[in-house]
């Protein structure tokens, strides 16, 4: 089983369990350019491109995550 299906599927279900849809919009920003990039590799970019574009959306979703999180949570 890939590292990453088992990883949505935790982070899914720990967020529905702790009813926070922001976890959920994480895992499925994280995970949903990992698929498109490596996966069904739609864009035909080189493996480099590819890393650094993955990184970015990641780190931009859990920055907008904790941004978020600390807002509502108050």
């Amino acid at each position: 089983m890939d590292v990453w299906i088992a990883l949505i599927i935790f982070l899914l279900i720990y967020s529905i369990i702790k009813k926070d849809i922001f976890l959920t919009i994480l895992a499925l920003f994280v995970t949903l350019p990992y698929f498109l990039l490596f996966k069904l590799d739609i864009f035909q970019m080189k493996l480099i491109y590819k890393i650094i574009f993955w990184i970015a959306i990641s780190v931009g979703s859990i920055f907008l995550y904790f941004k978020f999180y600390f807002k509502f949570s108050k």
